[in-house]
C-alpha cells in the first residue's frame, strides 16, 4: 500500500515539482550508496578541482565538497541552481546555470578539472556528443571523465529481485520503481561509442547494483 502511494507521489512530483522529485531521489540511501561508491573510484584528492555537469540540487556536490578544493555544479534548469545554492552550507562549492549544448563553454574552468562527471543525464541527453566533447574540454591531461547511468539491465524483475534481496520496501522502492519506468536506459557499449578524439586514453567501466547502473570512466592525456 505504502509503496503504490509512494509511486503515485513520484509521478506527481514528476509532473508538478521536479526539483523535489530529485530533491527526494538524491537523498534516498540507496542512491547516495551508488554515487559515493562511484566516486571512490575515481581517487579524488583536497587539492583536486572538480566539476559535475547535470547537478540537480546539488546533493552529489555537496558531498564531495569536503574531499576537494573546489567543486562546480553546473545545471541547465534556473530552478535546480537556485535550489542547490539554497540548500549549500560548503563555501568551496560554486553552482552555476549552462546549458552544455550552449555553444559557449565555462571559459575559466576550460582545462583545468581534475574530475568531471554527470550522473543520469548521458542517457538523458540528446546531443551526447556534445556532452562527451565539453566534459574532455574541461578536463585537465591526467584527468579523468565519468558519467552514470541505468542500463538495459533495469527491468522490472530486476528491481523486484533487487528489492527482496536488500530488503528495500516502502517509499524507497516506489522511487526506484518510478526511476526505472522512466529513465531512459543506455548500455555501456554504446557509452564507450561516444568517446572519440586524441585526448581519450584508457576507458574502463564499471557496474552497481546487480548491472542495473554502469559508469564509463575515461582517462584524459
Amino acid at each position: 500500500m505504502l509503496k503504490n502511494i509512494g509511486k503515485i507521489y513520484a509521478n506527481y512530483l514528476l509532473k508538478t515539482n521536479p526539483i523535489k522529485l530529485f530533491s527526494t531521489l538524491s537523498e534516498e540511501q540507496w542512491y547516495v550508496d551508488i554515487q559515493l561508491e562511484w566516486m571512490a573510484q575515481q581517487s579524488i584528492a583536497n587539492n583536486m578541482l572538480l566539476a559535475e555537469i547535470g547537478c540537480g540540487p546539488g546533493t552529489l556536490c555537496e558531498h564531495l565538497a569536503p574531499v576537494c578544493s573546489n567543486i562546480y555544479g553546473f545545471d541547465k534548469d534556473a530552478r535546480m541552481v537556485a535550489a542547490a545554492k539554497s540548500a549549500s552550507r560548503s563555501s568551496n562549492a560554486r553552482y552555476l546555470q549552462w546549458d552544455v549544448c550552449d555553444d559557449v563553454v565555462v571559459g575559466e574552468l576550460v582545462g583545468q578539472c581534475d574530475r568531471v562527471f554527470a550522473a543520469s543525464l548521458l542517457n538523458l541527453i540528446k546531443d551526447k556528443k556534445r556532452l562527451m566533447d565539453v566534459a574532455i574540454a574541461l578536463t585537465k591531461p591526467g584527468g579523468k571523465v565519468s558519467f552514470l547511468f541505468p542500463t538495459p539491465a533495469m527491468t522490472a524483475e530486476n528491481v523486484r529481485q533487487y528489492a527482496r534481496s536488500s530488503a528495500m520496501r516502502g517509499l524507497s522502492l516506489a522511487f526506484l520503481e518510478t526511476w526505472q519506468e522512466r529513465a531512459p536506459k543506455m548500455s555501456a557499449t554504446k557509452a564507450v561509442e561516444y568517446f572519440s578524439g586524441d585526448r581519450i586514453d584508457k576507458i574502463s567501466t564499471s557496474f552497481y547494483m546487480q548491472n542495473m547502473i554502469a559508469a564509463v570512466t575515461v582517462e584524459i592525456t
